[in-house]
């Protein structure tokens, strides 16, 4: 599971991955720089 934050400053992403991991998840990973940076780039995502 990937998660991300658009906020540099906040603990949004640190408490996203402590609730996912108390439902289970295991392989999380943080990219803290936001869907705007995901996008520049490049990386793979999909709309539906």
């Amino acid at each position: 599971m990937f998660l991300y934050c658009n906020r540099n400053a906040s603990n949004a992403g640190i408490e996203a991955i402590q609730i996912a991991s108390g439902y289970g998840y295991r392989r999380l990973f943080w990219f803290r720089g936001g869907f705007v940076e995901w996008e520049d780039k490049d990386y793979p995502y999909v709309i539906e």
